[in-house]
């Protein structure tokens, strides 16, 4: 069906359609069939496709979900917005073109739509579905029953306003849902509508299926790029990039990423995250360099039985340590350096009780204060303390970003300019590593916190063709008069 005729029959209809689903008999079962199937948990994260004025959703915000929602009608979008406020996240979007980045959600919903999509579009949907799907998700769907004689009448009275509906066949929706990697759990019927609950399907990988996947996944690299201290342009000026998969000897891995650059006694060292193929966990390596053209690879210098990734490296009180990216382990964890840059052991933990991402350690007015993301990407959260391994508390203006996915995420070390301070953080819509963005400190003590975004005059980075599609990471440092920076891409 056409999708610029579907968009302006519902924002048509939008001021009045609430009203008219409350007097329907269909819909009342409908919601009723569609809870038995929702076995939802507090924190689940939830996308409701087709959610019009979000009527779904209510149920998953009462049980304590992290909901989002996503149509094609700007004005059911807004008697939504109107009726959840910022409770939800609601994006304009098509179900075959969802706005999210691969497995984000724990639960798909989409009640009432497939009748006004066809069978390619439905296969369409359901690849875009099994992307943003978690591996252990589930899907709740329903269509019309072509056997049941309500469908008919379902089918003139939409004729009558203006929409051309699809009727299908049980066995052929079913036979789709298998051919798109997806498993039957449940099936009822709801007067003529017949709802489905699935969930992904185990698939056998072909040999070809395999290296495909491999070659896929070889994605982040590193490269270098310069700027002067005034504006931050940053451009390449050697050829990049310097480190991908290929140059990690020791491991078997498909990527290079969050790059981390320190430099000290006249020596410039680089630690990155490697993904090791084998564990499917990520570790911490390292390379060295004189002068900053020819970079050694040495070695793995940091493994636990968990995924590393991350790693802050920083000089406290002339001593080398690591805060690594430990989200698996639901804490802040703090390592030292017995032998700078090869030895290092854990020291605390700093913090507790949340997957604490990309955690960053900046030092002003002889306050520390901890930079941290959580909530999937979308909030930013502030510590401070006084020392290093002494109490870390909460800054009262905390999360200082709040329900945004394109500023939350910390993107490297923060950079001291002058008197200027600049925080980079990744832009993680429509989906994560899309981008990187810049923003002024204007205010940090213990009690406030302000900032401003750069625009483009203030701060940009040359994509080149080995980096042009994502960049997530930026590592700088001032080296005389102009700043060096370790960018990852692919």
């Amino acid at each position: 069906m056409d999708k610029k005729f579907l968009e302006k029959r519902f924002d048509t209809i939008s001021g009045n359609y609430d009203l008219g689903k409350l007097k329907s008999t269909q819909n009342i079962k409908e919601i009723k069939g569609f809870y038995k199937f929702f076995d939802i948990k507090k924190g689940d994260v939830i996308l409701d496709v087709g959610t019009g004025t979000g009527q779904y959703l209510l149920f998953a915000l009462k049980k304590g979900a992290k909901c989002f929602g996503i149509d094609i009608s700007e004005k059911m979008l807004e008697v939504a917005k109107l009726k959840l406020g910022d409770k939800v996240v609601f994006e304009k979007a098509e179900a075959s073109k969802i706005p999210f980045e691969d497995n984000k959600f724990d639960w798909i919903t989409c009640i009432g739509m497939f009748e006004y999509n066809s069978i390619e579009e439905f296969k369409n949907i359901l690849t875009e579905f099994k992307r943003v799907l978690k591996k252990e998700g589930r899907v709740i769907l329903d269509f019309p029953n072509i056997n049941h004689e309500g469908s008919y009448k379902f089918n003139l009275d939409s004729k009558l306003d203006g929409f051309n509906i699809y009727l299908y066949n049980k066995k052929r929706i079913r036979n789709v849902i298998s051919e798109e990697g997806f498993k039957i759990l449940k099936e009822q019927n709801v007067r003529y509508e017949i709802q489905l609950l699935l969930k992904n399907k185990e698939i056998k990988m072909t040999l070809y299926d395999k290296l495909k996947n491999h070659i896929s996944r070889e994605k982040w690299k590193i490269g270098i790029y310069e700027s002067n201290l005034n504006y931050l342009y940053f451009n390449s000026k050697t050829k990049n990039p310097i480190f991908t998969s290929k140059n990690i000897k020791d491991i078997r891995t498909k990527f290079v990423a969050d790059p981390f650059l320190i430099y000290d006694k006249k020596k410039y060292y680089l630690f990155f995250e490697v993904f090791n193929s084998n564990r499917k966990k990520g570790e911490i390596g390292l390379a060295r360099s004189e002068d900053m053209k020819n970079w050694n690879y040495e070695k793995v210098i940091l493994r636990r039985k968990f995924h590393l990734s991350y790693p802050m490296v920083f000089k406290w009180k002339n001593e080398f340590y690591m805060i690594p990216e430990t989200k698996e382990t639901n804490s802040v964890l703090l390592y030292k350096s017995l032998k700078f840059p090869y030895e290092w052991k854990y020291e605390k933990t700093l913090l507790k009780g949340n997957k604490y991402g990309d955690s960053t350690l900046f030092y002003h007015n002889k306050l520390l204060y901890l930079f941290t993301e959580t909530n999937d990407n979308e909030n930013l959260n502030l510590f401070y303390s006084n020392s290093l391994v002494g109490k870390w508390n909460e800054h009262p203006k905390s999360p200082i970003v709040k329900n945004n996915p394109h500023s939350a995420r910390p993107s490297g070390n923060i950079l001291k300019i002058n008197s200027k301070i600049i925080r980079f953080a990744q832009d993680c819509f429509p989906s994560y590593g899309r981008n990187i963005k810049a923003f002024e400190i204007t205010k940090l003590n213990e009690k406030e916190y302000e900032e401003r975004e750069l625009s483009e005059k203030g701060f940009s980075i040359k994509r080149e063709e080995w980096n042009k599609n994502f960049m997530h990471h930026i590592s700088s440092i001032k080296i005389g008069n102009k700043i060096i920076a370790m960018i990852d891409g692919y």
